[in-house]
């Protein structure tokens, strides 16, 4: 009787403790829950909405703040709010003192409107000698931020008189009905030049102070360019033309028959057949006598094309395409021979879709050349 009196009350005791210490651990874990849901001072508007219905309910501001997940004093602040505005958002701060008033903020979008060469150090210092404020040259581009005005390196274009802008809107209107069933036996030429050693001087670099001259911060160039050559070549969309090397200096009328149309042109619209268009710009050898004489005994369409309009010729953008691909292929060439087996092979390389892509994008070079009345486009 006395053993099991004892082992009664050891089974009692241990019952009793380990619930001691269950009831201990599951108020710690609340604490740490709520504490750390305390944590949280701020809300949306949702659950601040939310946390008002709670409370008109009748709930306690302890409840509703463990419910939600936030302090008690942020459930504080969001009921004393509502209950004198009437609204559940937050009171707007106040703020630092704006440093302009709505005149000069005007005067500065539209000085950099009229001037667009205009610098904010140029628009601080005027703005201090008209009205007598002064503001630093970052609050001077804030102010023309928050107008949408950004300074961005000026767009590179050829200069167009009036002619040349009818003559693209009329060759736009004119073309803007042809389908890419019509385009698609156009074959669309050009001359580039490329240059090895580009003289591009807005390449950006990673550096700290004192890095500037080191060898992976500096561009390296030639004094007199590098090799370079000039090339010609062709795309459509029943394939492309090999890409030739034309002879140094300017090329004549005789030399581009020769050499351009006659091994390539030719060969390429009997490929095509009957509906091959050639497109060619306006350049004196294309021009010439001897070259349209020599088109016309092949009975080779020509596609009549506005002058000085490279925007709505699509290998212009492939000649980009290729220069790329020579730069991030070739680190170093040092003759003229290895520049032009590097482009041959660059030229062999840029994929067919992306000639594709091109040719498919002149109706909207059309369209956006109407749409700027025959100037400049985004092409």
């Amino acid at each position: 009787m006395h053993y099991f009196v004892t082992y009664v009350l050891s089974v009692t005791v241990s019952f009793v403790v380990g619930r001691c210490f269950l009831e201990l651990f599951c108020l710690i874990s609340g604490v740490i829950v709520v504490t750390m849901a305390s944590s949280r001072r701020h809300m949306d508007l949702e659950t601040a909405a939310r946390a008002v219905a709670l409370l008109q309910e009748g709930e306690s501001q302890r409840s509703v703040a463990i419910r939600i997940g936030v302090s008690r004093r942020a459930i504080r602040n969001v009921w004393e709010r509502y209950q004198e505005t009437g609204s559940v958002a937050r009171r707007p701060g106040t703020g630092r003192t704006r440093a302009t008033t709505s005149h000069e903020d005007r005067y500065i979008r539209l000085t950099a409107r009229r001037e667009r060469t205009v610098t904010a150090r140029t628009l601080q210092t005027r703005l201090r000698r008209s009205t007598g404020t002064r503001v630093s040259d970052q609050t001077i581009r804030n102010r023309l931020h928050e107008d949408g005005q950004r300074f961005r390196v000026r767009a590179v274009r050829l200069k167009l008189t009036r002619a040349h802008r009818a003559a693209s809107l009329r060759f736009a209107r004119e073309h803007l009905i042809w389908t890419m069933e019509n385009w698609s036996t156009v074959l669309f030429t050009d001359e580039c030049k490329v240059k090895f050693y580009s003289d591009d001087k807005r390449i950006r670099v990673w550096r700290k102070p004192g890095e500037r001259f080191t060898e992976p911060c500096i561009h390296g160039t030639d004094r007199f360019g590098g090799p370079s050559v000039m090339v010609w070549g062709g795309i459509s969309l029943m394939g492309r033309t090999e890409l030739v090397i034309l002879e140094e200096g300017s090329v004549t009328a005789a030399s581009y028959v020769e050499r351009v149309i006659q091994p390539h042109v030719i060969p390429f619209s009997q490929r095509v057949g009957p509906g091959f268009v050639f497109m060619q710009d306006n350049a004196r050898p294309h021009m010439a006598r001897v070259t349209q004489r020599a088109l016309s005994e092949a009975n080779i369409s020509v596609l009549p094309w506005p002058a000085k309009s490279p925007d709505l010729n699509p290998i212009e953008h492939l000649w980009d395409q290729l220069k790329r691909s020579l730069k991030e292929n070739y680190s170093q060439l040092n003759s003229q021979q290895e520049l032009i087996n590097a482009l041959k092979l660059c030229w062999k390389r840029i994929p067919e879709q992306n000639v594709t892509h091109l040719i498919e994008s002149v109706p909207d070079r059309l369209r956006e050349c109407i749409q700027s009345r025959g100037g400049p486009t985004r092409y």
